[in-house]
């Protein structure tokens, strides 16, 4: 897992530096960084299973990832962005 992990990381390193020579992308590297971070921080809360009763933990796993991770990244998004957002699901939804 970690070899793949490491082939995947190297490949993206690889085409983020050779695609700069062809097309400037102006990364948010803040936003970027933080998502990451925040998904990472989720997914280490796999290490509480040992110290949770398994329904407990199903239930912290089950809000963290349904209502936790879309908040954050709502709260990321800029107003332009919420607006466009909101304007998509009510359509789709409505």
């Amino acid at each position: 897992a970690w070899a793949t992990f490491a082939a995947y990381a190297c490949m993206a390193l690889f085409m983020h530096l050779s695609g700069r020579g062809f097309y400037q992308v102006p990364y948010e590297w803040g936003r970027v960084l933080s998502l990451a971070g925040f998904g990472a921080l989720l997914t280490c809360s796999v290490l509480l299973k040992g110290s949770l009763p398994p329904v407990l933990w199903l239930a912290a796993r089950l809000v963290m990832s349904l209502a936790l991770f879309p908040a954050f990244v709502w709260w990321l998004l800029t107003a332009e962005e919420r607006a466009a957002v909101s304007s998509l699901l009510l359509r789709r939804f409505a």
